[in-house]
């Protein structure tokens, strides 16, 4: 009997099994009950947000390649020649087709477009992008295609090409684009809107002026710059600011007090940590050393868009950050933690990171201190430090964040008042033409605005009258000048350009170029002087703090 039994449970057993094994098994059946298989459209979704923060970076996938970074030699010497290479008006273009990839690159072989053709790409449509990232900076065509345009920040677009379709379906996807634009020629460079053939010499020279004030409140003096001189900006430190509600009055009433139709350079040094500037109720993020210990890029570009945002918030346009010195001497009196780390790539990546999460939010950033601060033992707010490196080490250690905040689109960089032998004997390089116009300019490649630090540090005014300084600054290539203590300084600078103007030691070329970088970079930046209303502190406080917290930072 017993044995009866057991075969029946067999039996049974076996038909169980088999009967599971005819059923369908469900997709997921694995995962929690929670979790549900992804839709093609969500998984568009995905993808095209993916594509997006991809270019931000100049990539269009997970390869190593980034447009503005690689060449087309690196491209051949990892998967050999081409299968097709065409030129164009703009460059010239190599097709990968295994890979699905086409780089167009210029003469001197630097890839600024990137393009990708995959087949998974090819079920994206037209309305499902615009239904995750929005409606596109710019809708082109070309040959019946519509080219959507999306400017993921300074340095690069992202472009979504849509083949036609009959009878007025949703288009989908031929490929992608990422074009990093200083690089590409079909970027072409406009002139500002506001008139400066109509200007005079005077308000030429007032725009390449930032000026301090000295106390609280807008004063006499400040009011005449503004007025008389057309002046270019401000810049505000601890000593301007009392409070939140003093700080919004302050800065309207600058922008009240300006008539002219150029709006006003308002900046701030609000770096984090020691150097914050900002009124005590609004939290301070932490040093550059704290980001720069962490390693990540991702957090240090949450950084910069919450100093953009408290800035912005108070109606500044333009921080005085990141610092883009190595911090190579222990002993240094004045760079220490403000800056990322003693390692250049270190300092290179964080830098940029958060100079691209400034930018993004509206704020333009200013890199410094050039061509390096970082190993030097005298405060150049006291005296005049020393660089004393080799040409070779500088390009290994110093110069290596400032070439790639270059690379990736730097718009503006401050010059520091250093003694560089190896480049100039004679001269600091916030006066030196070999510097500024040989090094920065002509071999880094950089063409944006050049700033100088404060004309009244110790390091230029126990060394040099500061007129003469100026005048030697804007011979040496600087097109923007601080000067940030004394209206008795702002004016002999500003007497001392104008009669060097006069004279013919400063060109009107090289007035009218340096004047040019400064109305187009404010232009670019849709830089107006509207009213602050008034400031959220509680909101800010909890943006930064949410990050503080998610990072594990204090």
């Amino acid at each position: 009997m017993t044995k009866k039994l057991v075969l029946l449970s067999m039996v049974f057993l076996l038909m169980f099994i088999s009967s599971c094994s005819n059923k369908p098994i469900k997709e997921h059946s694995f995962s929690s009950p929670n979790l549900t298989p992804l839709t093609t459209i969500e998984s568009n979704s995905r993808l095209i947000t993916q594509l997006y923060q991809m270019a931000k970076t100049g990539k269009v996938s997970e390869d190593k390649w980034k447009s503005g970074e690689d060449t087309i030699m690196e491209v051949e010497k990892d998967w050999g020649v081409a299968d097709d290479k065409a030129e164009a008006s703009s460059g010239t273009y190599s097709t990968y087709e295994k890979k699905h990839r086409v780089f167009g690159f210029n003469e001197q072989g630097q890839i600024y477009d990137i393009r990708s053709h995959s087949n998974k790409l090819q079920h994206i449509t037209q309305n499902e992008t615009e239904q995750v990232l929005g409606a596109p900076d710019e809708i082109r065509h070309f040959q019946d295609q519509n080219i959507y345009v999306y400017q993921t920040n300074q340095t690069y677009q992202l472009k979504f090409i849509f083949p036609p379709v009959a009878d007025g379906d949703d288009r989908k996807l031929s490929h992608v684009s990422v074009v990093y634009l200083p690089w590409d020629p079909s970027v072409k460079e406009t002139e500002p809107s506001y008139a400066l053939d109509s200007m005079t010499i005077p308000e030429k020279i007032g725009q390449l002026m930032m000026i301090g004030l000295e106390g609280t409140t807008i004063d006499q003096q400040a009011t005449n710059y503004i007025k008389e001189n057309k002046v270019g900006g401000f810049i505000l430190f601890k000593r301007n600011i009392e409070n939140t509600q003093q700080t919004v009055d302050l800065i309207n009433d600058l922008k009240q007090a300006n008539d002219n139709q150029i709006p006003l350079f308002l900046g701030v040094d609000e770096e984090g940590g020691r150097v914050t500037r900002l009124p005590e109720e609004i939290i301070a993020t932490p040093t550059s050393q704290t980001i720069g210990e962490k390693k990540d890029s991702d957090l240090s570009y949450q950084i910069g868009k919450l100093l953009a945002k408290k800035v912005k918030a108070f109606g500044f346009n333009l921080n005085f950050a990141p610092i883009l010195d190595v911090n190579s001497n222990p002993d240094n009196p004045i760079i220490g933690d403000r800056s990322f780390g003693s390692e250049p790539s270190l300092v290179s990546d964080m830098a940029i990171a958060q100079m691209q999460g400034m930018t993004d939010n509206h704020v333009i950033p200013v890199g410094k201190h050039f061509p390096g601060h970082g190993d030097t033992n005298v405060d150049s707010h006291i005296d005049l430090p020393l660089l004393d490196h080799s040409i070779e080490r500088l390009h290994q250690v110093e110069l290596v964040p400032f070439q790639q905040a270059i690379n990736h689109g730097a718009e503006a960089m401050m010059v520091g008042h250093l003694m560089v032998p190896s480049l100039d004997p004679d001269n600091p390089a916030t006066l030196s033409k070999e510097i500024i116009q040989g090094l920065l300019r002509q071999e880094l490649g950089f063409d944006g605005l050049v700033i100088s630090d404060d004309l009244t540090m110790g390091a230029i005014l126990e060394n040099y009258e500061i007129g003469a300084a100026a005048v030697k600054a804007i011979q040496a290539g600087t097109d923007l000048l601080l000067v940030c203590h004394g209206y008795d300084q702002m004016n002999a600078v500003f007497q001392a350009i104008e009669k060097a103007v006069d004279n013919g030691d400063i060109s009107m070329q090289s007035l009218d170029d340096s004047v040019n970088r400064v109305l187009k970079l404010k232009e670019k930046h849709g830089i107006t002087d509207e009213r602050i209303e008034s400031v959220d502190v509680e909101k800010l406080n909890q943006d930064v703090q949410e990050v503080l917290d998610s990072s594990s930072l204090d």
